[in-house]
């Protein structure tokens, strides 16, 4: 597949930075053919889409997971189109980790006992 090298400049997105009157920088970037036609067909302006994805990479308050899409579906039924507020997924989120910890955590002690048998 084709790499395709575009410049990423402002046009009409204005990040936080910018409204602080931060100075921004012109830079280049590399990416797959396929993306760019993407972000063409969505009309996404990419400059906005990467100050975004880098406020949010840097932010200690926002996270990135990869789901199916059928997650992904039902994430855009359950939360977007519902009006639930970051709030009650982090809730939610916060729950489903203490389970998921736990269920580690008691299969880590059956593996434990399991070798220590054959000690």
């Amino acid at each position: 597949m084709r790499e395709r090298r575009i410049t990423a400049e402002p046009r009409s997105y204005e990040p936080r930075s910018q409204k602080l009157g931060e100075p921004t920088r012109r830079i280049n970037i590399t990416m797959l053919e396929s993306q760019h036609d993407e972000l063409v067909r969505q009309g996404v302006n990419v400059s906005g889409l990467i100050r975004e994805l880098l406020d949010q990479h840097f932010s200690q308050r926002a996270i990135t997971l990869e789901v199916d899409p059928e997650t992904r579906a039902l994430y855009e039924e359950a939360v977007v189109r519902s009006g639930a507020t970051s709030e009650d997924v982090a809730a939610l989120l916060r729950r489903a980790m203490t389970e998921l910890l736990d269920d580690r955590m008691k299969r880590l002690e059956v593996l434990r006992r399991e070798l220590a048998k054959k000690k």
